[in-house]
């Protein structure tokens, strides 16, 4: 649809204007809409090229502001200045970074959308005889594994077999498309702009205007700490595939200016701890309070089975959150200030300059009045949240 909107409907709905100051976009017919952007507020661009636009030579373009994007085709000898690739010293990543990169950005439910997506697409391209096929395999691999499963005298639900089936099928294609994805990954630093070039069937490529938002973020999982290299990012864009932190230190002062040297460091107390894996440790509690009640009631093996899955899951996230707690704190180094916070599943590194602070706020609980522990909060440019829980008051007061 898009593809028709551009090569059929652009010439007569949407006029698009460039110049070295300002990006003009006026698109509608009966409602017309003008877009204005200045080109000292734009924060990073992206041009995405899959294989039928690049069959017509166009190209989809996204422009983004602190405040919002705006999206519009670009067409044969249509130029954007921004995009446009200048000589600098470019880094290549080696593959394993690559798939250590593809991994850490595949999510089980985003699979799951993405998989669905693509099964819908090819049903309503190829058939349903196709997508008949796919769905009849997945369910033979999951009888398959619960006939294993009940020879082995495990107790697990035939439709807990099939779910899970449909989600790794689901996350292993979107492992497999982040792969292609992120192959032929470059990245350099030319004039004040950061270029970003990767993909092999879709082509990417990202501009990076790191001196408007001198904003860097560390992903770190439970596989990136054991293989001690993790990805970059600028505002959910990745920059850098995963890298061992000296390196990516280099790599970060080069290309934002933000060093990552660290003169105060405050952290949380260590009986803070209890806080941080309060929430894993209280799932695990509840399960192993039904598990021995239906011990007592004699219960059938298969809730047991779930039970017990339960608590080793909890006692999991007990170990993550509990290894993200030694990780966690606020260091500070001339301009640049760093910051390091659990959200989700995630240990979330920040690296910015004190300009792109906007303000902070203290919260504090009832529990925490008590041994005069607080939760700080930082708000960035750019509506970036970092939030750090149980830290000292007294450290908090003293400007890092």
């Amino acid at each position: 649809m898009n593809f028709l909107l551009y090569f059929v409907l652009r010439r007569f709905f949407v006029k698009l204007t460039v110049d070295d100051d300002h990006i003009r976009l006026v698109k509608g017919l009966l409602f017309r809409r003008e877009y204005a952007v200045p080109m000292s507020a734009v924060i990073s661009a992206e041009q995405r090229r899959t294989p039928l636009l690049r069959l017509f030579s166009g190209r989809r373009v996204t422009v983004s502001t602190l405040s919002g994007s705006i999206s519009f085709y670009l067409g044969r000898g249509e130029e954007l200045l921004l995009l446009k690739k200048s000589s600098g010293n470019e880094f290549r990543p080696d593959m394993p970074s690559v798939l250590l990169g593809a991994f850490s950005e595949t999510r089980a439910f985003s699979g799951v959308l993405v998989f669905s997506a693509a099964l819908s697409r090819i049903g309503s391209i190829f058939g349903s005889e196709y997508y008949d096929r796919i769905i009849a395999a997945i369910n033979k691999t999951a009888g398959d594994i619960s006939d294993l499963l009940d020879a082995l005298q495990i107790a697990v639900p035939r439709l807990t077999t099939g779910l899970v089936v449909f989600v790794s099928a689901a996350w292993l294609f979107s492992f497999v498309k982040n792969i292609l994805k992120l192959l032929h990954f470059t990245v350099c630093r030319s004039k004040n702009n950061v270029h970003i070039c990767h993909g092999i069937i879709t082509l990417y490529e990202q501009v990076v205007v790191p001196d408007n938002l001198p904003v860097a973020v560390v992903r770190d999982t439970a596989l990136t700490m054991l293989m001690r290299s993790a990805p970059l990012y600028f505002r959910k864009m990745m920059i850098l595939p995963p890298l061992k932190a000296e390196v990516r230190s280099i790599a970060m002062s080069e290309l934002f200016g933000i060093s990552d040297k660290r003169e105060r460091t405050v952290v949380p107390p260590k009986k803070a701890l209890f806080g941080h894996i309060a929430v894993p440790l209280g799932w695990a509690a509840a399960d192993i309070l039904l598990l021995t009640m239906s011990h007592l009631t004699g219960s059938g093996v298969m809730l047991r089975s779930l039970m017990w899955t339960g608590i080793a899951v909890c006692a999991w996230f007990c170990v993550l959150y509990g290894a993200y707690f030694f990780r966690t704190g606020m260091h500070s180094g001339g301009d640049t200030c760093f910051m390091a916070a659990r959200r989700g599943s995630a240990l979330y590194s920040v690296f910015y300059l004190r300009s792109t602070e906007e303000y902070r706020f203290v919260a504090v609980n009832p529990f925490q009045r008590l041994s005069g522990m607080c939760d700080i909060t930082i708000v960035l440019r750019g509506r970036t949240k970092l939030r750090l829980k149980n830290m000292y008051r007294n450290d908090i007061n003293v400007p890092l």
